[in-house]
């Protein structure tokens, strides 16, 4: 899913986005979604915006589970080192920071 080729206005756009994430438990589900949504369009893979889409409510409501338990913080400072890490040609460790991510959702989303 990670992007190895991300412009320095793709990744302002995706650093703008994660930083939206604050504004309210509601819309942080949709961000996440988005967020993932532009990676994977960002990506160049045809397929992933695809299955990405498929899942769109499922972002939605795990993502406002999470920032129930001030997860905000935690996902906001992710997002941005990823965006980071793909921008830098990081592929390796923003491959790692994602399933970091995912690893401390499930985590969240189980206690």
């Amino acid at each position: 899913m990670v992007s190895n080729k991300l412009t320095k206005s793709q990744a302002a756009f995706l650093h703008n986005l994660v930083d939206d994430f604050t504004s309210s438990n509601q819309r942080l589900g949709e961000f996440l979604y988005l967020f993932f949504h532009q990676l994977a369009i960002d990506s160049g893979n045809i397929v992933y915006p695809l299955l990405i889409s498929s899942f769109h409510q499922v972002y939605v409501v795990l993502g406002n589970w999470n920032s129930q338990q001030q997860g905000k913080a935690k996902i906001t400072r992710l997002n941005h080192q990823l965006v980071d890490q793909i921008s830098a040609h990081q592929t390796k460790e923003a491959l790692k920071l994602h399933n970091e991510l995912v690893e401390w959702s499930l985590k969240d989303l189980l206690r």
